[in-house]
């Protein structure tokens, strides 16, 4: 008996899918084969073949794009009770005839590269990824990600938003904490609280070509009782990885270690090389997914963290002109376009692994990817994007002004690859309630110029009336001269008093905008140095010296826990 197969194939963001690939489908009746079509090429957007079965009770039929993520799909049953393994696939079944519509994703978890030998685990140091030569052990192994790596946290210290009238600082006399009104939170355990996972975007099937990139994730746990119908998201641009220990890498970033290359550990200021090693791609991205951030995700904020890894741009010789690699730092990213699309990808992704549907959808992420796929014959919604906020920190203003003024996308980034479709883009636009500017840097010749900044800032607040932002800003960045570096904001402020300690370089500044629409806060290093080390230690660690970097990095811990105490997003 013929059995026709139908297999529709759809971009799952954008209209239509681009480029071809090879497919293959297998029937078996009682898990026996009984008929096949071996990889076969297609370029159009619906594929068929007949097969000769006298009788069927499964089908695995896979997907090699080009372009698109590899697709597996398993399909048991028929009629009225069809089983399938993939969230994403409608399937009708029957004697004769299998349908199966189905949506391509151009994202994919992340493979790892081998390391040979195996490293030692005193010399490769911080978290590594790398493919497991081990059958007995998962394809892709996350090192020093391992569950116990990361139990209860210490008491955690977070910013407290004013009421109205209030500021986030107190006494600048005080030894430490006492400078900061705040909230005090203990007995937290991330582990309970979500799960990173590394993923490769881009053209991540059989094209060796096209460009790929890094993406890190985190998604908070949630109740698998009851399936999720939106999902909140925060996009976060890090800081500039132009710069050593990052190796640099040209498009399409396949090539000169990025994303998963080894280099030597850079050593402690005036201090020898230790030997050690690390990935500094991966690093960066699970710095902020199970440092920086993850401590901040307590139970009750249901964001999910979206942070592209940006490849490190060559460097220019003396006298030599930016290129287009240097010009596209950031892309697609830094434009509505490609990181909406990124996000909308992470969405299906998401429901693709059955995230919220299953309880231990997330527990198999730590170290292990995110597990097999389950057949069910239910069909669940794919969930809306309800509210999004874009976070920068240091000198990733530089691409969060394009972000705020909608830069048109780079050459190099096709449309129909890398962006969404119409319908997409208007509802993300939509979404995007909330900028977190976290200590950006906003000098003329260093980033880009606070004046540019300002005016990318307001443009975009007006363009809806339910738009947010919160500016922390440090003596780093700012100088805690906010007057004179943001003159349209402090003209429409409810400024605070400034308040001196008996030190006058221990100076801080609190603002609040109309209808408290945003907040900006600046504090001098001095005030964020600590007279003493804190005891008993807390999150995040009071700097108890002078260092311009590291007060850098505490303003940027200080207003990240800040934004998330602030933030409608992710909340009810």
């Amino acid at each position: 008996m013929p059995v026709r197969v139908t297999v529709g194939l759809a971009d799952a963001v954008a209209v239509a899918a681009v480029g071809g690939g090879t497919w293959s489908v297998t029937l078996s009746d009682n898990g026996r084969p009984v008929a096949s079509q071996p990889p076969t090429p297609y370029s159009g957007a619906v594929l068929t073949a007949t097969l000769a079965a006298a009788s069927w009770s499964s089908a695995v039929i896979e997907v090699n794009p080009v372009r698109y993520a590899p697709l597996r799909l398993t399909v048991s049953g028929r009629d009225q009770s069809v089983y399938r393994d993939d969230p994403l696939s409608v399937v009708t079944a029957g004697a004769d005839a299998l349908v199966v519509s189905t949506r391509l994703l151009r994202l994919r978890e992340s493979r790892g590269v081998p390391i040979s030998p195996q490293p030692d685990p005193g010399i490769l140091t911080g978290p590594w990824l790398t493919a497991s030569g081990n059958p007995a052990l998962p394809s892709v192994v996350y090192g020093d990600l391992r569950m116990q790596s990361f139990g209860a946290l210490p008491s955690l210290e977070a910013l407290s938003p004013p009421a109205a009238g209030g500021t986030v600082f107190a006494d600048p006399d005080a030894p430490g904490w006492g400078r900061f009104n705040r909230i005090t939170k203990t007995n937290l355990d991330m582990n309970r609280a979500g799960a990173p996972l590394l993923l490769e975007y881009g053209d991540v099937g059989s094209s060796t070509s096209g460009a790929r990139f890094l993406v890190a994730i985190w998604a908070p746990a949630h109740d698998a009782r009851k399936a999720p119908t939106e999902h909140d998201f925060v996009a976060f641009l890090h800081p500039n990885t132009s710069k050593p220990p990052f190796p640099p890498a040209g498009h399409p970033y396949r090539s000169g270690g990025y994303p998963y290359g080894v280099v030597p550990v850079p050593p402690p200021k005036g201090e020898q090389p230790s030997g050690r090693t690390f990935q500094p791609y991966v690093e960066l991205a699970m710095r902020y997914l199970v440092g920086s951030w993850a401590k901040y995700r307590w139970p009750g904020n249901s964001a999910v963290v979206v942070m592209p890894i940006m490849p490190g741009a060559p460097p220019l010789a003396k006298g030599q002109t930016a290129g287009d690699d240097q010009l596209d730092y950031g892309r697609p990213f830094r434009d509505r376009s490609g990181m909406w699309r990124l996000v909308e990808e992470v969405k299906f992704f998401l429901h693709r692994v059955r995230y919220g549907l299953s309880a231990d959808a997330l527990t198999r992420w730590w170290g292990a990817g995110s597990g097999p796929p389950v057949s069910t014959t239910v069909t669940t919604p794919i969930p809306g994007t309800r509210r999004i906020a874009v976070a920068a920190y240091s000198a990733s203003s530089v691409q969060l002004v394009p972000l705020l003024t909608s830069e048109a996308q780079g050459r190099r980034f096709d449309a129909a690859l890398w962006g969404p479709s119409p319908t997409v883009q208007a509802v993300a636009d939509q979404a995007w309630r909330e900028t977190w500017a976290l200590d950006p840097f906003t000098k003329a010749g260093e980033s880009v110029g606070s004046d540019v900044f300002e005016k990318a800032l307001l443009a975009w607040l007006g363009e809806n009336n339910e738009r947010r932002f919160v500016l922390g800003a440090s003596g780093t960045t700012t100088a805690t001269d906010l007057v004179t570096r943001f003159p349209a904001l402090a003209a429409a402020a409810t400024r605070r008093p400034v308040l001196r300690g008996s030190d006058p370089s221990r100076r801080a500044e609190f603002w609040a905008g109309p209808s408290n629409r945003w907040v900006a806060f600046a504090a001098s290093n001095p005030y964020l140095t600590a007279a003493a080390p804190p005891t008993p230690p807390t999150l995040p660690t009071y700097p108890a010296f002078r260092d311009d970097d590291i007060q850098h990095a505490f303003m940027f811990e200080l207003a990240t826990g800040f934004a998330f105490n602030w933030t409608t997003v992710g909340r009810p």
